[in-house]
């Protein structure tokens, strides 16, 4: 096994680390959900998002949101309604935009 691990690219190398390092860290049942053995719940979706962010997984966390556009509708109808009644503080913008433009220099991702 060691040696077919050396035999990949830096790239392969990298990506198969996201890989191992994203799929051990879902439980049990976020991958039972992920795998739609059970129902997603919209807690379970926030979750497994979650993970995804901690895992520095954006690959999955964005089919993740492909895969449950409803749970996606959800979540943005919840962020439309606390953003129309929560102050946020500056502080917590700036860090918001810090992760933005992060997210697009390292990703490609443009948040808007």
């Amino acid at each position: 096994m060691k040696e077919g691990f050396e035999n990949l690219s830096e790239r392969e190398k990298i990506n198969a680390g996201k890989f191992l390092k994203s799929t051990f860290a879902f439980t049990d049942k976020q991958l039972a959900a992920l795998n739609k053995e059970v129902t997603m719940t919209y807690e379970l979706f926030e979750s497994c998002l979650m993970t995804c962010i901690e895992a520095d997984d954006v690959r999955t966390f964005m089919m993740i949101c492909d895969q449950f556009p409803d749970m996606l509708d959800i979540m943005n109808a919840e962020i439309d309604r606390l953003e129309k009644y929560t102050e946020i503080p500056e502080e917590r913008l700036m860090e918001f935009e810090d992760l933005c433009l992060t997210l697009q220099s390292k990703y490609g991702i443009e948040i808007n």
